[in-house]
């Protein structure tokens, strides 16, 4: 007789174990047989018999109790399987369903929406299962060195790459700087030609030089400057006037070696392309509304620009091959002066709301919705700027006559996703980006 090896998987055993005891019963019997020849078989039964009875029972106990701890677990198991299938489920609702989505990233952080499953799982229909996806507070800003005088309407930053962060001072001065991301400080550059009043815009289309517009609104046309970008100055005798007059209400974009300008009063709108590269101007189609105050442009990539039309909550997109508008979603609030619009990397473009509030909100592209984020520190108005400088952050001048300068370090969206189902209960923090996702946690009571 060989002894079962308890090396082997131990599921194994309780079977292995029997198989044993009734060989090593059959051997007992077998020896009483043999014994029997001399008159002593029923001594030698009852002594198998007793030997069974102790060896199987205990091992039957096992095996009863094995059977029972083993539907225990399947249970676990199935109640595991549900709380994970939620998660999953949250995480494809977020990746997929825009107005989900918008209204997680817009819902009060302490009264998270509950989400439905569509059908029972394992058992658990969508009333047994709790889902709950709570959105969590997107970047942080951070004070950095302020401006020596206050900064208001004209004002306007633009970055090129490398390490000036360009900033008009606005507020009827020729105030250019630089803030250098290398020492985090500002430096003063030379003034521009003329004083900085309402409009005053910068853009940067590419190559070697930046172009401004500072003044000429109120029914003049409007007079475009540039700054030489390899020796560090102004040239004073190069000016192109605007096709067209120019209201108070402008701003440019630089994408593709050409200058985008909107610009005007109410319905008196004028939208052209300035080509650097052949120094010549585009009439292009107007933007089916009116403009006002907090009117901004940026662009997206090399076939698409986005708009803030001002004085309201309207968003737009032109499309630069067709030469068209479309209406977009709405701004989360009205933008006013100090408004201002900014690509970041991937499928965002974040916005300052102006007019004295703090609202700071992200643009989705590709679902077409507004996320709220970390609002301002202060106050955002006239001369409100904002630029990013590469994938972690950017950069925002408050305006309204202070001297705040701050910068915004960017996250990517986050989400706490808690999934109940039985006794089994998952807590996970999910990262999204475009449409990809990755988990930072996922803990399971």
């Amino acid at each position: 007789m060989k002894t079962p090896d308890l090396r082997q998987n131990i599921h194994a055993l309780p079977d292995q174990a029997v198989r044993w005891a009734g060989k090593l019963i059959k051997k007992i019997f077998q020896f009483s047989l043999i014994r029997s020849e001399q008159g002593r078989s029923l001594p030698a039964a009852l002594i198998a018999l007793a030997v069974g009875s102790l060896l199987l029972s205990p091992f039957l106990s096992f095996v009863s109790s094995r059977s029972l701890g083993t539907t225990a677990a399947a249970e676990t198991f199935q109640e595991q399987y549900a709380a994970d299938a939620g998660v999953e489920y949250a995480i494809w609702k977020l990746l997929n369903d825009a107005a989900f989505r918008n209204q997680v990233d817009n819902n009060d952080p302490e009264d998270p929406p509950i989400l439905t499953l569509p059908e029972t799982i394992n058992g658990f229909d969508p009333d047994d299962h709790y889902l709950e996806v709570t959105a969590l507070p997107s970047g942080s800003w951070i004070p950095k060195e302020s401006l020596n005088d206050g900064i208001n309407k004209g004002a306007d930053l633009v970055y090129t790459g490398g390490d000036c962060v360009y900033a008009l001072q606005g507020k009827t001065t020729k105030g250019f700087y630089c803030f250098q991301l290398s020492t985090q400080s500002w430096t003063s550059l030379p003034d521009t030609p003329i004083d900085v009043k309402s409009p005053g815009n910068l853009a940067y289309p590419g190559g070697g030089y930046i172009y401004g517009i500072f003044d000429k609104g109120q029914g003049n046309k409007g007079e475009l400057y540039r700054f030489n970008l390899t020796n560090g100055q102004w040239d004073n005798n190069w000016i192109k006037d605007t096709p067209g007059k120019l209201g108070n209400n402008v701003d440019m974009a630089g994408i593709n070696g050409k200058i985008y300008i909107l610009g005007g009063q109410g319905n008196n709108v004028d939208f052209w392309a300035y080509d650097a590269n052949n120094s010549n101007w585009d009439t292009l189609s107007r933007i089916p509304s009116k403009v006002g105050e907090g009117v901004a442009l940026t662009a997206y990539d090399n076939d698409t620009l986005f708009a803030f039309q001002g004085n309201d909550n309207g968003f737009w997109e032109y499309d630069i091959s067709s030469d068209s508008w479309n209406a977009l979603a709405n701004a989360p609030g009205t933008v006013k002066g100090g408004g201002s619009l900014a690509y970041h990397s991937g499928i965002y473009v974040y916005a300052l709301q102006g007019g004295g509030n703090t609202g700071f909100w992200r643009y989705d592209v590709t679902m077409n919705s507004w996320v709220v984020l970390t609002p301002t520190p202060a106050g955002v108005n006239d001369g409100g700027s904002l630029v990013f400088t590469n994938h972690e952050g950017g950069f925002a001048l408050r305006g309204g006559g202070s001297t705040d300068f701050w910068e915004f370090n960017v996250t990517p969206p986050q989400y706490d996703i808690t999934s109940q189902a039985g006794n089994i209960t998952i807590s996970s923090r999910i990262e999204l980006e475009g449409s990809t996702n990755a988990i930072i946690f996922w803990d399971i009571e």
